[in-house]
């Protein structure tokens, strides 16, 4: 799961459980409606406390381009073999940032 949709799912339970304290049945779609109570009240907060808890820990996972110095074609890291380019076959890429700043003339086109 993403951290946008833990913390999504985290903000429903616990409007959901605000709800159920004021008094107000919840309606889940094909389960039925949930009738209001002070337990189900209690456990949506914690179950949304405990998503929001977990959110923090989560990491988005960030992708990697780098750019081959010779061809200049841009390349997403996990696609390629030990980071060497694609069409120059020996030729190691460089990180996008790093390459931009060792080629700083190419930033200026």
């Amino acid at each position: 799961m993403s951290r946008f949709s833990i913390i999504f799912s985290s903000i429903v339970a616990l409007f959901m459980g605000i709800l159920q304290l004021f008094g107000i049945d919840v309606y889940l779609g094909k389960a039925g409606t949930v009738k209001a109570s002070l337990e189900n009240g209690v456990f949506f907060i914690c179950f949304g406390l405990i998503f929001l808890f977990i959110s923090k820990f989560i990491q988005e996972k960030q992708e990697k381009y780098t750019k081959c110095p010779k061809c200049k074609e841009v390349f997403n890291y996990q696609e390629l073999k030990d980071g060497k380019c694609k069409y120059c076959e020996d030729i190691e890429t460089i990180e996008i940032k790093e390459y931009y700043k060792k080629y700083s003339n190419e930033n200026d086109k």
